[in-house]
């Protein structure tokens, strides 16, 4: 199975070094970035610390009848930046991961493997083809993208101790991923994986919207904000079959 698993990442141009090497070397870069953009705006007031415990993301086709084959979920994962408020505009940088679940039934799946197209759905998604399934058996996995995010963003409302509406644009720039699948849905993901190369990704640029709330310590703050991607994310797909990220965010801001 590892042989297989090694040919068909190969084939496929994905990243076959350990997942924890790659996140190693991407979090270097993200932290290198960080302080070259702290080192920037080095006025302390107004500058905050975003840190996502909740990213709920998924993706959403340009072709709605893939979802006759693929159930596409909700995908949780994290997010942290930092951000300088400069008059009514937000400017940031940060690593965030997108991504979704999704659930295959065994015999649509192996329809697919047994009559191959470059352009099917199946080979749209970045988890591995080789795995084999009977009949009413179901494929359960998900996807990870990790990617390191700008915004900028206008707030309506400056006023610091009054809850502040924004919205702008957010861009992305792959750094990896990682992809799981299993057989059954009640064991780990972990029945088959690996990485994601981010030569696989696209660049990924979307709307995002949004509010913050105050709370009863100014040293705190709280945001819900809205993702609406809106560049096809899957390098090399036809925009039939390619697809474009959603995600819906609840963050906690340090103002320091």
């Amino acid at each position: 199975k590892y042989d297989r698993m090694v040919f068909f990442c190969r084939f496929n141009n994905f990243d076959i070094k350990p997942f924890w090497c790659n996140l190693f070397n991407n979090m270097k870069r993200l932290i290198q970035t960080i302080i070259l953009f702290a080192s920037g705006i080095s006025a302390q007031n107004n500058l905050a610390i975003v840190v996502g415990p909740y990213n709920l993301s998924q993706i959403r086709y340009n072709d709605v009848s893939i979802y006759e084959m693929v159930d596409i979920g909700t995908l949780r994962r994290n997010s942290i930046g930092i951000e300088k408020k400069i008059n009514n505009i937000l400017v940031g940088v940060g690593f965030i991961q997108r991504g979704y679940r999704y659930k295959i039934k065994g015999s649509l799946f192996n329809v697919e493997f047994n009559s191959p197209d470059n352009n099917s759905p199946f080979n749209v998604l970045l988890f591995p083809l080789f795995l084999e399934f009977s009949l009413g058996t179901r494929l359960y996995g998900y996807e990870v993208f990790n990617l390191l995010s700008f915004h900028g963003l206008y707030v309506l409302d400056s006023d610091e101790d009054k809850i502040e509406l924004f919205g702008g644009l957010q861009i992305g720039f792959p750094l990896g991923g990682e992809i799981k699948a299993s057989e059954l849905y009640f064991t780990s993901f972990g029945y088959n994986g690996d990485n994601i190369d981010a030569k696989s990704m696209n660049f990924d640029a979307g709307l995002l919207i949004g509010v913050t709330l105050p709370s009863s310590n100014p040293n705190f703050g709280f945001r819900a904000s809205y993702y609406l991607g809106l560049t096809d994310f899957k390098k090399g797909a036809s925009s039939e079959y390619n697809y474009k990220n959603r995600t819906l965010s609840l963050s906690v801001l340090l103002y320091i």
